[in-house]
């Protein structure tokens, strides 16, 4: 968690200094694209992202990540809606839950169970479909 933590803190810290010469960068108003919601994403929140993004990815301490601005360009997205449970294992642990996936952000979710495997900090797979869900 800790580590998790250090990298949000290291991504909040390059967005303030983002911010401080957003006028001067150009990422003040807006793209001519649009969000899940369908709303006219800014500049300065599309950079938040990717520096959000780009931080939390190389750690590999999540099992997945979603994010507003992120499109939907093909396949599934998921938001985890349970984690049911969490077994303990040697050298790590499995966490099991719940998430809503759907193609668009219009269509109704699918309820998916899943199973992330973190063996000595790392995140080593991830299994989803309908057999993973605790009931």
């Amino acid at each position: 968690l800790s580590g998790l933590l250090y990298d949000l803190a290291l991504a909040a810290k390059m967005i303030a200094n983002k911010v401080r010469s957003a006028g001067l960068a150009d990422i003040l108003g807006a793209t001519a694209e649009e969000n899940v919601q369908g709303e006219i994403q800014q500049k300065l929140d599309v950079m938040a992202n990717e520096i959000i993004v780009k931080a939390m990815d190389h750690g590999g301490r999540l099992c997945a990540m979603a994010a507003e601005e992120r499109g939907y360009d093909t396949g599934f997205r998921a938001v985890v809606r349970d984690i049911q449970g969490v077994d303990r294992r040697p050298n790590g642990w499995d966490v099991d839950g719940v998430m809503d996936a759907r193609r668009s952000w219009r269509d109704r979710p699918e309820n998916w169970g899943f199973r992330c495997s973190v063996r000595d900090g790392q995140v080593v797979n991830v299994d989803i479909g309908h057999d993973f869900a605790r009931r």
